[in-house]
C-alpha cells in the first residue's frame, strides 16, 4: 500500500511540474516597443546622447545595435546596460568604434 501511495504522490507531483511549465510557456512576452523604449533609457544613462548616435532595432526581444561609438569601453558598456534590460533575450552588436 505504500509504494502505491508513493507512486500515486511521484506521478502527481510530475503532472504538476509539467503543467507549471506549459503555463509558464504562455506567459506573455514583453512587447517589442516596451523594450526598445527600456532599451533607450539604459543607454541614456550609460552614455548620455548614446541613443541620438545609435539605432535600435528590437524584434522578439532580440535587440540589434548599430551606429558608432567613442571607444571599445564604451561600446562594452553600452552592450552590457542593453544585455541587463529586461525583457532583452539577446543582443546583436553592430556598434562601429570612430577612429
Amino acid at each position: 500500500m505504500t509504494r502505491a501511495k508513493l507512486f500515486v504522490a511521484a506521478a502527481l507531483g510530475y503532472l504538476a511540474l509539467v503543467a507549471g511549465s506549459a503555463l509558464a510557456n504562455d506567459a506573455p512576452a514583453t512587447p517589442d516597443s516596451e523594450i526598445h523604449q527600456r532599451v533607450t533609457e539604459s543607454l541614456a544613462k550609460v552614455s548620455p546622447g548614446a541613443d541620438k548616435q545609435i539605432h535600435i532595432a528590437t524584434e522578439n526581444g532580440v535587440v540589434t545595435l548599430s551606429g558608432y561609438v567613442h571607444s571599445s569601453w564604451e561600446q562594452q558598456q553600452i552592450l552590457s546596460a542593453v544585455r541587463g534590460t529586461e525583457g532583452v533575450t539577446s543582443v546583436k552588436n553592430e556598434l562601429r568604434v570612430k577612429m
